[in-house]
């Protein structure tokens, strides 16, 4: 199934918090991302001083919390807001925004959810697809987009 859309910066920075609402694995990359970004600022204290004091435990944790606050604004800035086309089959998911093209097989997708407003279809690597309602000519086309992706994401259908 084929579906065309254009993302506008709005669209992205709302999907962030969809992921965090609908999908367990987007929340667990975020909070790696965020876990990791504090750890690095606490080593580098450490290798700096050989030790770690109150001010570098918040200093962490500043840092890990506005990782988390500022993505959805980082994630808006870079969006790619050309048509898209995205086909699921079978053998995975072919993307193509503007000029670049791409595919990626279903053992890398780690989750397809219906979020309302959205379809978040979530690559094990942090990277996502975000389909809105708008991509699907009907309610109908839109189920039978989400059943397909979920029964090939899991290995289900052939």
């Amino acid at each position: 199934m084929i579906v065309r859309y254009t993302l506008s910066r709005g669209d992205v920075a709302r999907g962030y918090f969809y992921g965090w609402r609908y999908s367990g694995t987007f929340r667990m990359q975020m909070l790696l991302v965020a876990g990791g970004l504090a750890a690095f600022s606490l080593v580098s204290a450490w290798l700096q001083r050989r030790s770690l004091d109150a001010s570098d435990l918040a200093s962490g944790a500043v840092w890990a919390g506005g990782v988390l606050v500022l993505m959805p604004a980082l994630l808006a800035l870079v969006a790619k807001t050309e048509e898209r086309v995205l086909e699921v089959a079978p053998e995975g998911i072919s993307t193509t925004i503007g000029r670049r093209r791409g595919r990626i097989p279903w053992s890398k997708i780690a989750f397809v959810r219906d979020a309302g407003p959205f379809v978040l279809i979530g690559g094990r690597n942090i990277k996502a697809f975000l389909v809105p309602a708008r991509a699907f000519a009907d309610a109908r086309m839109r189920e039978q987009f989400v059943l397909e992706a979920r029964a090939w994401a899991s290995g289900r259908a052939s």
